[in-house]
């Protein structure tokens, strides 16, 4: 998915600039690992399980890196402040209410409803491509450190 792909033809077809993008869906870990991959982050989270489906419901968004105009950024000197960071402010407010109510939840009302490990994924930030890549790298490095402490140490 790519997320200058879907605004550009929503804009194509309404002839207005896309700020963000949300998606709802029934949280899975794979599904939330794929949105938070994506660049998107919660900003709800149902209390109680969907009637149909049997998961909870969450929203998730992500503003969107344009003006808009398309650009990257108003023109030098133009006095006109970037669009996407007002989105980008209002998305990081929600996040940051859903963070604090999803810990108070966690201790009673989703405390039987979710795993451990989706709740961490929960609550972890997206992680972009390069944010993936040097934690690989990190990785990579300790394992070969740690291999190499171990190898003198014999």
């Amino acid at each position: 998915l790519s997320s200058s792909s879907s605004s550009s033809s929503y804009e194509r077809r309404s002839g207005r600039a896309c700020k963000w993008l949300g998606v709802a869906f029934g949280v899975t870990g794979p599904l939330v690992r794929f949105w938070k991959r994506a660049g998107f982050d919660v900003v709800y989270l149902r209390q109680t399980l969907h009637f149909a489906t049997g998961e909870l419901s969450s929203i998730f968004v992500k503003a969107l890196d344009r003006d808009v105009d398309g650009s990257h950024g108003p023109p030098p000197c133009s006095g006109r402040p970037p669009t996407h960071k007002a989105a980008a402010g209002w998305i990081q407010r929600s996040v940051d209410r859903y963070r604090k109510r999803f810990c108070v939840l966690l201790s009673f009302a989703l405390s039987h409803l979710i795993s451990p490990h989706l709740a961490l994924e929960l609550l972890l930030p997206p992680q972009l491509p390069h944010a993936r890549e040097a934690t690989a790298i990190q990785r990579a490095s300790g394992a070969r450190a740690s291999l190499s402490s171990s190898s003198s140490s014999t």
